[in-house]
């Protein structure tokens, strides 16, 4: 087989070699660090296997020689396609399993059980989504709630704070996003964070931020806070708070 120039060692300023070590498929499954630690890794197949199952040489576990103690990976199942992108489980070096639950066609996680034991109560967080594959709710792990609103665009609108008995919406207690538009003839800066409003506190006080972005420079090359709005590279140059200080 012809030279395929992958790298299979480096040595630091120390003087002290990794070295890196490839399966038939050219995936790695071997490194020996600086300090001579070796941890091997066992692959999926590559997506041209044949005859049998196709994959993109996931890792499959990831073993420390020093101690043989391992992490073990399982992949959700994508029939008729090549599989391995989607883990649904990770077993750790004491085998306590994550376990990822995952819609079966868009794959987003909708809930993941932690390991538990005799000092670790069960424990879980789970997610529903919208079109865009946003967050809508949150199921905490210790049981609250939080919840999230979009725009028709994808734009957060509404960030709602944990609520233990439920789902937060409406008049709970959130933080609400405003953008910029082109109806506030500040072109360049179209979609980027205009305000930030935060919930009112036990004084029924509302704080608030409102937020520029890049403008001109002037001679020096510094950003003239007067000058006119450019697109720029999205960097806040003002922040002004609901007392008008800034």
């Amino acid at each position: 087989m012809a030279p395929q120039q992958f790298l299979q060692s480096y040595t630091d300023f120390q003087g002290h070699t990794t070295q890196v070590g490839y399966d038939s498929n050219w995936y790695v499954n071997s490194v020996q660090d600086g300090n001579g630690h070796t941890t091997t890794c066992v692959r999926g197949p590559p997506p041209n296997a044949y005859p049998g199952p196709t994959g993109i040489g996931e890792i499959l576990k990831i073993t420390h020689l020093d101690d043989s103690t391992h992490i073990d990976y399982t992949y959700q199942s994508e029939p008729g396609a090549i599989g391995g992108h989607y883990v649904a489980t990770v077993s750790d070096e004491r085998q306590k399993v994550t376990t990822y639950t995952r819609d079966p066609t868009t794959h987003r996680v909708t809930r993941i059980d932690y390991p538990s034991g005799a000092d670790t109560p069960v424990s879980y967080e789970e997610f529903t989504y919208n079109s865009f594959g946003q967050v809508l709710t949150h199921h905490l792990r210790n049981l609250a709630w939080e919840s999230f609103v979009y725009d028709s665009r994808g734009l957060l609108t509404d960030k709602f704070n944990p609520k233990q008995s439920g789902v937060p919406s409406g008049a709970d207690p959130h933080t609400h996003y405003d953008y910029y538009t082109s109806a506030d003839g500040k072109l360049g800066w179209i979609d980027r964070v205009k305000k930030v409003t935060l919930p009112a506190n036990n004084l029924g006080n509302v704080a608030s931020e409102t937020y520029e972005y890049d403008r001109t420079l002037d001679a020096t090359g510094i950003t003239n806070l007067t000058g006119a709005v450019v697109g720029g590279r999205g960097l806040v140059t003002k922040i002004t708070h609901a007392d008008n200080n800034y």
